[in-house]
């Protein structure tokens, strides 16, 4: 709404003298002697009033009259917010939420689809900056689909005494589009730091980078180890003989959140988020987790009660950040795009399910024809896969198992010459991998995310961001075999549809939650790139997808 509110300020500075801004404090019900002498404090002075005195309709219909505002419309959202507030006090028990009761009354949209999953929220509320993005969204919906005059209408019946003339003034479109068409999201990053301990043995929590330039900065006391936070914790892990409840994953989520977003830093997000709904762009999380203690923590699970899941919203995507020397890379690739799948059973480990995993991949690479070159690599003996990496695959898919014990770094499971495991640990992998062009690396095996030591190779994912690779897809914790397969089709759907790579990820995370899974928050994405995408959209290829997709 903030949008909205510096629009009609510039309007009213451009369009309005001296003389005409005291007729329209005086048509507003004000005495004129109230008024300041200068045109930008009159300006201010005129909006901010009636927004507060619940004027805003008489502003507007003021300016319309007068011709100084010819087209009303981009402010309706102000006067949506309006109607909701007045509905709500002078008859809260009726209208507990008085957008959800301008939906109904439309009578045949999919609100809680367009104003909950759309606008990423997961529950009404009238919160004013939540208000103020549904409105927005609402809106434009409905003037897509050339109906703004039967949001009009609904408007009208919750709050009979709105004067909407000028917004029905405005002409209505003649071709309805046949879908409801949104523009591509544009992605700003919001940055924030942990930094280690200081002298009081508090952690210092500092926003960076944000698309307000705003600054925001507040200490916390974290214990890592702490009882009540390795409880909440093991108790979303993967458990075979019971299944994880959502009251866990939620008290998990809320308390990482108090930690992770103290009150000054929680400001500056929440103002930050707003501007972004106003502009219909995303807002993507970067996390710069410096501590290694604390980067074992799962805040891909963070809750705010107002907002819900952070990592579930399609417009506040999380991704895990490494400062490093060098310049961040994007991640578009050359037609067509190499990827290389590596299957690692070894005979002396537990063995795995993964033929429901590679019918899929399989599958789908087939249908993307010669847009994809791939080779599905079985049997991965450590220098058969060097051999491949050879090709400088832009894509690297690891199946296996993975693992990390107390201190120790944290490994995969290759295969050696009598097919028995041989492992290798991150910090061999930067070596191997580094230098070879690869854009991305999906490590579909356990604890490839965790790791227990100081140094900067401890997990295998951040050794990988220091061989220079742009992405990487890892698994926190341990993850069961037979939901691999739902992660990996939902995670290529996104990337196919031309989706940034964080927001592929958020999208397989959204599928796991929709099932009732408590895993979608194992998967963890360290991204470097600066924009996420890796290859451009392209209708036809996303159509050969869905149809491959189908039976699935």
């Amino acid at each position: 709404m903030v949008y909205q509110l510096n629009m009609l300020l510039k309007e009213l500075l451009k369009q309005c003298d001296n003389d005409q801004l005291r007729d329209i404090w005086h048509a507003l019900g004000f005495e004129v002697d109230d008024l300041p002498t200068y045109k930008t404090e009159r300006v201010h002075k005129i909006t901010i009033k009636a927004m507060s005195l619940k004027r805003l309709d008489i502003l507007f219909s003021t300016l319309f009259e007068m011709k100084l505002l010819p087209n009303a419309r981009p402010f309706f959202p102000l006067l949506i917010v309006q109607s909701c507030q007045n509905a709500r006090l002078n008859n809260p028990e009726e209208n507990r939420y008085p957008l959800k009761t301008i939906c109904t009354t439309i009578g045949d949209i999919q609100c809680e689809q367009l104003l909950l999953a759309e606008s990423g929220y997961y529950s009404w509320s009238n919160e004013d900056i939540v208000l103020k993005a549904q409105a927005r969204t609402l809106q434009t919906f409905m003037e897509e689909n050339s109906r703004f005059s039967d949001l009009l209408n609904a408007v009208q019946q919750q709050s009979p005494r709105l004067d909407l003339t000028p917004f029905r003034a405005v002409p209505q479109e003649s071709e309805p589009p046949l879908i409801y068409s949104q523009r591509e999201r544009v992605y700003h990053n919001f940055d924030l730091r942990i930094r280690g301990k200081n002298a009081n043995g508090r952690y210092p929590i500092e926003v960076g980078d944000n698309p307000l330039g705003l600054s925001g900065h507040d200490e916390q006391n974290i214990n890592p180890a702490a009882a009540y936070l390795t409880t909440l914790i093991q108790r979303i892990k993967i458990n075979r003989t019971r299944k994880v409840k959502e009251e866990d994953v939620r008290e998990l989520g809320q308390y990482l959140h108090k930690l992770l977003f103290p009150e000054h830093v929680k400001e500056v997000l929440f103002a930050n988020r707003a501007d972004m709904a106003e502009k219909r762009d995303g807002l993507r999380l970067r996390l710069q987790i410096e501590p290694p203690e604390l980067q074992k923590l799962p805040w891909e699970y963070c809750y705010d009660d107002a907002f819900g899941y952070y990592a579930l919203h399609l417009d506040t995507p999380m991704v895990r950040y490494e400062e490093r020397p060098f310049k961040s890379q994007s991640l578009p690739v050359p037609s067509p795009l190499k990827l290389l799948v590596v299957v690692s059973e070894p005979h002396d480990l537990a063995s795995l399910n993964v033929k429901k995993e590679v019918d899929i991949i399989r599958t789908l690479l087939r249908a993307m024809g010669k847009d994809v070159q791939w080779e599905i690599l079985r049997n991965a003996e450590i220098g058969r896969v060097r051999r491949a990496l050879d090709k400088r695959p832009h894509i690297f898919h690891f199946i296996g198992h993975g693992g990390q014990s107390g201190d120790q770094p944290g490994t995969l499971s290759f295969e050696n010459k009598t097919g028995n495991s041989h492992q290798v640990t991150g910090e061999q992998l930067m070596v191997m991998m580094a230098g070879r062009g690869i854009k991305t690396v999906i490590l579909n095996a356990c604890q490839t995310a965790a790791s227990g030591t100081q140094d900067a190779f401890g997990s295998v994912a951040t050794a990988l961001v220091h061989a220079e690779i742009p992405a990487v897809i890892a698994m926190k914790f341990n993850i069961r075999d037979d939901v691999a397969p739902g992660f990996t089709r939902d995670l290529y759907g996104g990337l196919i549809s031309g989706r940034p790579l964080d927001t592929a990820v958020t999208d397989m995370r959204i599928g796991a939650y929709m099932l009732g899974e408590s895993h979608w928050g194992i998967p963890t994405l360290y991204m470097r790139s600066p924009d996420g995408k890796i290859w451009q959209h392209n209708p036809q290829l996303e159509q050969k997808f869905r149809d491959a997709v189908v039976d699935l």
